[in-house]
């Protein structure tokens, strides 16, 4: 039984810290590129703004609801006649022509990490909630090894997973 628990903490511990960065590499190269001209421009009037547009070219109406603090950071979208490029996902290039939203990411190929990460750990409050929950069972299970096994990594983990938590919280 010790050496289960043990193992099962280690693998967990280590799908957990990986999720989000192969999660993302996954995703930034599954990126579609996507240029046209934006006929229309909707700032939304929340504590941190975001932006949906249409392009003259499709039907759609494209958005990135990053609703974190790293948005903060990023530039202003400003309408322009000057054709624009912006990347979506493979999986919702099918979708375009058909009127539905599609979620964009990095706009004029600015921010695209940022928009990459909100699209992973912030698609629903759902989502974001699970995670953290996922994050904190984990982080208890290393503080049981811990103090089961007295081995330094484990407690290693422990700040690790309570900075993610935090991080996850926080931006």
């Amino acid at each position: 039984m010790k050496n289960s628990l043990k193992s099962w903490t280690i693998i967990f511990s280590v799908i957990g810290i990986l999720y989000i960065p192969l999660t993302a590499l996954y995703r930034y190269n599954n990126l579609v590129p996507v240029t046209g001209t934006v006929t229309e421009l909707i700032k939304t009037r929340t504590r941190i703004p975001y932006y949906k547009f249409r392009l003259a070219e499709y039907d759609n109406m494209f958005y990135h609801p990053g609703r974190g603090t790293l948005t903060l950071f990023k530039d202003d979208l400003v309408k322009s006649d000057a054709p624009v490029e912006f990347y979506i996902l493979k999986g919702d290039a099918g979708k375009l022509n058909k009127g539905e939203e599609i979620l964009y990411m990095g706009f004029e190929n600015k921010d695209i990490v940022v928009d990459v990460f909100y699209s992973i750990t912030k698609p629903g409050l759902l989502i974001q909630f699970l995670t953290l929950i996922f994050y904190f069972m984990i982080m208890c299970l290393n503080a049981w090894c811990a103090y089961r096994y007295r081995e330094k990594w484990f407690e290693r983990l422990i700040v690790v997973y309570f900075l993610l938590f935090i991080l996850l919280m926080a931006l």
